[in-house]
């Protein structure tokens, strides 16, 4: 129920047209793709302040301390934040997609397997590594987030 609502889709199931769940699917794929930009930052943002901390220390052994635990706390979160955007994306683009199909098998393209299928697979609702390239990328994106930190912290 709570996926319906957040992507506002009608409660009348034979009022929707494929292109409206087109352009959802769209929009989707570009929420997602801001959502990461902004948590990786924000990831990275946490792990400089983190490991700041560790700068001020004198004794090494205390800031290599520090310095890990600064990397632990940012891997956590990239960790939690990718399962966060794992569990908006995921569950949506499976109701996009099932409907998406359901409309396009019943509606004019129903004699036509291949048509359905390249239409499908033309307006994002196929699950081929090509049209979900970016979208995994954006996904693991936050759980890179503290590696990359980690190489940052060395320039």
């Amino acid at each position: 129920r709570l996926i319906p609502f957040l992507l506002r889709l009608p409660r009348v199931p034979g009022k929707v047209d494929p292109m409206q769940l087109s352009l959802r699917m769209r929009r989707l794929k570009e929420v997602i793709n801001i959502a990461s930009a902004l948590l990786v930052f924000g990831v990275l943002h946490m792990s400089m302040w983190l490991n700041w901390t560790a700068s001020l220390v004198s004794d090494p052994a205390l800031r290599t301390k520090i310095a890990g635990v600064a990397w632990s706390i940012s891997a956590y979160w990239g960790v939690a934040l990718t399962l966060v955007l794992t569990v908006a994306y995921v569950p949506s683009t499976i109701h996009l997609q099932n409907r998406a199909r359901e409309l396009i098998t019943k509606g004019k393209m129903a004699k036509e397997t291949k048509g359905a299928e390249q239409w499908l697979d033309e307006h994002g609702f196929s699950f081929t590594l090509s049209n979900q390239l970016l979208q995994c990328v954006s996904i693991l994106a936050p759980i890179l987030a503290a590696p990359i930190s980690s190489a940052l912290k060395l320039l």
